[in-house]
């Protein structure tokens, strides 16, 4: 049971909340940019986003005068309740191809559904720390993540669903869920995400029978070699030496059946943006033409950049998407390395208040929450950025805060009340 708290206003985080406002209405400069001139200009756009914001900061402060345990009380409710609206968004008529918002494109239920899953994450791991090492909790708590990855990534909205492992990870390492249980998780992705790349780069078909013929002899091989890794390890006298040779053979073996599934699950798009991040060139006016434009954006800008306003990549609509995925590259052009460093630190002050947020907190259903929390914003971050610099392959992650998106402005806003709330808190 958690206890009741007083409030210490000396431990408000009013630099947190300053610098986060601050990226928003960079943000909002970098939107009026992307959008006011052009073929594709719209106006609107940046008085919609202005808009948005006046509700995200309605949110925040609703998150931070509400005491935060009682979120405690109510979250496999929260969560039951979003897992059946997930679903029903499902069974929606398609938009562009997906099922990913409601009312035309204002909701994305996906953006809050991370917020929820950390929620109830952070409850399960806290009431469980006493016996987190146990495989039943770690078994409990991937059943918790698995749930809403699985219906995110059905709208098809792949980018998202990846953003819920590092957070999902980073709490199981906080809540003291077993390191093997964590490397249980980290081999197999690795090897999975490595292997559907090649495959999709060497463009196997995984149902003709060259393939398969392909796949049985790397099957073949590899289990030789695993085997003859096994036989040497047995004739010295390394202390489990056997025992870590057959899991990490097993983890490997499951990570290249998860690259043979999801290959064939990825739809043809998906798999396009793949080939995209190995070598933009192989389709330089398709898959590849946004990550090719974005690093020409990105390296016009050159040290000080081409100015606000001014940026010919942006402003003759040539960098795709440039208010919502691109909108860094719109930094990087206008303002140059200057401008594109400045907002990293902005991110990286965001960040480390975050974390302080999670170190002070004095108990572990708080800790856990600004963990999850911490690990969304840098995820995102990370993915978004490294897909416009060509580092990461483009998912359709938007970047905190600065991304055009009603959805994804008020989720961020409201993880930042939580963190507010979390750090005034305290006995």
């Amino acid at each position: 049971m958690l206890n009741s708290k007083r409030i210490k206003v000396k431990d408000f985080d009013g630099f947190l909340l300053a610098v986060a406002i601050v990226i928003s209405l960079f943000g909002l400069l970098t939107i009026f940019s992307a959008a006011h001139s052009g073929p594709m200009s719209n106006n609107k756009l940046w008085i919609a986003q202005a808009i948005r914001l006046g509700i995200a900061l309605v949110a925040m402060f609703v998150a931070l005068i509400i005491e935060y345990r009682i979120l405690y009380g109510f979250s496999y409710i929260i969560y039951v309740i979003w897992a059946v609206l997930l679903a029903i968004l499902l069974t929606f008529p398609e938009q562009s191809g997906v099922r990913r918002w409601f009312m035309k494109g204002a909701i994305q239920p996906s953006e809050l559904a991370k917020i929820i899953l950390i929620i109830t994450l952070a409850r399960f791991l806290s009431d469980k720390k006493h016996v987190a090492d146990q495989f039943r909790i770690f078994a409990g708590a991937m059943v918790i993540v698995m749930v809403y990855t699985i219906l995110i990534f059905m709208q098809p909205a792949l980018g998202y669903a990846l953003t819920l492992i590092p957070i999902a990870l980073s709490m199981f390492y906080i809540g003291g869920i077993s390191s093997t249980y964590l490397l249980l998780l980290i081999i197999p992705g690795f090897v999975a995400s490595s292997a559907t790349i090649i495959i999709c780069h060497k463009g196997w078909d995984i149902t003709a029978t060259s393939s398969l013929i392909k796949i049985a002899l790397v099957s073949f091989g590899y289990g030789v070699l695993s085997l003859f890794a096994y036989y040497m390890i047995s004739k010295t006298r390394t202390r489990n030496g056997k025992k870590w040779v057959k899991f990490v053979s097993i983890c490997i073996f499951a990570g290249f059946l998860m690259a043979l599934a999801g290959t064939g699950i990825l739809k043809d798009y998906q798999k396009a943006r793949l080939l995209a991040f190995v070598n933009p060139d192989f389709d330089p006016k398709g898959a590849g033409y946004q990550i090719i434009q974005s690093k020409i954006a990105i390296g016009a800008g050159g040290i000080f950049g081409q100015g606000y306003l001014k940026g010919t990549q942006n402003r003759l609509d040539f960098l795709p998407a440039q208010h919502t995925d691109f909108v860094f590259s719109v930094v990087a052009e206008e303002w140059g390395f200057v401008g594109a460093v400045f907002l990293m630190f902005l991110f990286l002050t965001l960040i480390t208040r975050c974390l302080k947020a999670a170190y002070k907190a004095d108990d572990d259903f708080g800790a856990l929450l600004a963990t999850g929390i911490t690990a969304m914003i840098i995820t995102q971050v990370f993915m978004n950025i490294g897909m416009t610099v060509g580092m990461m392959p483009i998912t359709g992650v938007p970047l905190p805060l600065m991304s055009y998106g009603g959805s994804s402005l008020v989720a961020t806003f409201i993880s930042v009340g939580l963190i507010l709330n979390v750090r005034l808190k305290r006995q």
